[in-house]
């Protein structure tokens, strides 16, 4: 179903669209009240924040007076809008964080993920073997790699949530780029 008012998709049984707040009620066309002026049968604007009617022709104004009874139920009206909006977002809400924890479950299994793991926390004993042996630029570059994994699978386990649905798969490329930089930094000792 569409709102009438801001043409989005909405769920079919709701009484209020989640995104403008239109009252989208069945009987909508019971709530339109036309009124005559009397001076010259007219037909009168009505402005409601004024509560004031007034003919467009012979300029007469009408005050519109409201019983309690229909005050209370504007007020249990807006009341029970603003209810169903914020039931609607938290039902949004609790359904991103479901799809959210199926997807790190989902990663947590992949024989990717575990690998990686390992290659990171190997990496992070080259990295601190390396530097411990004087090679400072290749140590640097083995963290940078450390880092970037970690932050790949902190995004994976859904603890990191990135603008960029893309963004891990590129740190651990660029991680994996890295590694021949590493390799390539790696001080071997002729000698032994």
């Amino acid at each position: 179903m569409k709102c009438p008012k801001c043409s989005k998709i909405i769920p079919d049984k709701v009484n209020f669209c989640p995104e403008c707040g239109y009252d989208i009620g069945e009987d909508n066309s019971l709530r339109v009240v036309q009124l005559k002026c009397k001076s010259c049968n007219a037909s009168m604007k009505i402005d409601k924040e004024k509560g004031i009617a007034t003919c467009p022709f012979c300029g007469a104004t009408e005050l519109i007076v409201e019983s309690d009874y229909v005050l209370v139920e504007k007020d249990r009206n807006r009341v029970y809008k603003e209810l169903e909006l914020e039931k609607m977002k938290n039902e949004k809400e609790l359904e991103e964080n479901r799809k959210a924890e199926a997807e790190a479950a989902a990663y947590r299994k992949k024989l990717s993920s575990k690998l990686l793991l390992i290659w990171t926390i190997f990496t992070g004993i080259m990295a601190c073997a390396v530097l411990l042996d004087g090679s400072k630029a290749a140590g640097a570059t083995g963290f940078v790699q450390v880092a970037l994994w970690t932050t790949s699978r902190l995004i994976g386990l859904g603890y990191i949530k990135p603008k960029y649905k893309k963004l891990r798969p590129v740190l651990v490329t660029v991680g994996f780029i890295l590694t021949i930089v590493f390799l390539l930094l790696i001080k071997v000792d002729p000698e032994s």
